[in-house]
């Protein structure tokens, strides 16, 4: 998908090039509004594949991001339930804490 989106810019890039370019013989031939709805056309697909590949982006993330805390959050609720059943001393919870406030889950 994200592939299939820089192709399609590169593609646009390249129309927007050769246009400006060849805009003096666009004009004399009275093209020029022809390809300017043309370039319109492109860049809305263009626009149309960004925004899904960004909807597809954000969710890998978030998806990513949530699995991320749910782990930290459940590392630190076993630490806590095994030193109050008195598996785990105090100060093993406290590193458990300490490497979740350093490595936060949310960067």
């Amino acid at each position: 998908m994200i592939l299939e989106y820089w192709q399609s810019y590169a593609k646009l890039n390249a129309q927007y090039i050769d246009a400006m370019q060849g805009m003096t013989t666009l004009k004399v031939f009275q093209a020029s509004k022809h390809k300017g709805q043309e370039l319109e056309e492109e860049a809305k697909g263009v626009y149309n594949r960004s925004m899904k590949s960004l909807g597809v982006s954000l969710l890998d993330s978030a998806i990513v991001k949530w699995g991320t805390a749910a782990g930290a959050a459940f590392a630190t609720g076993v630490g806590a339930l095994r030193v109050t059943t008195g598996d785990l001393p105090v100060q093993s919870l406290f590193v458990i804490l300490f490497l979740v406030v350093v490595f936060p889950p949310f960067k």
